[in-house]
């Protein structure tokens, strides 16, 4: 895997969930009545650069070949890769799995509560004035499921 896959990766679904995260707020705020403008630029930027640098650490954490970092490239064995620090390194393999396990699954949990409250409360129809919104956000969900998942099984599974 190359740092700049592991770096798209990582965003991608991030700002996905705080897009998710925003359009849950305007529904809700919506069917409560309450009048609604959308994120300020300041706020959208914060997220942004929060969601980047997290992201970029994220990348070095995984793609470096230092005793910290979450996998091992083989970098003098050509284009091999596994899970766990290199050889006397901090992680061991089951370790640096389940690190990478739970930040695959933080944003798809997330993102999959906010799309059974929408659906529990009836937040977002899909005819009538939102059904732009509502295929704006189907088109997240089919990204988080149908690619992100199928990827980080694979991920998993071949490394």
């Amino acid at each position: 895997r190359s740092g700049i896959s592991v770096f798209n990766y990582f965003i991608n679904m991030y700002l996905n969930a705080f897009v998710a995260s925003e359009i849950y707020s305007l529904v809700l705020r919506s069917s409560q009545g309450i009048k609604t403008y959308p994120p300020s630029l300041r706020r959208v930027y914060a997220q942004i650069v929060c969601v980047y640098a997290f992201g970029a650490l994220h990348t070095v954490w995984n793609t470096l070949d230092v005793s910290w970092s979450l996998s091992d490239s083989h970098a003098d064995e050509g284009c091999s890769w596994e899970y766990g620090s290199p050889e006397g390194g901090v992680f061991s393999a089951s370790v640096a799995l389940g690190i990478g396990a739970a930040t695959i699954l933080l944003p798809m949990i997330y993102v999959a509560y906010v799309s059974y409250q929408i659906w529990r409360q009836k937040l977002l129809p899909t005819s009538g004035q939102t059904r732009v919104v509502a295929l704006y956000f189907m088109r997240i969900l089919i990204i988080f499921f149908g690619f992100y998942f199928t990827k980080a099984i694979l991920f998993g599974v071949i490394p």
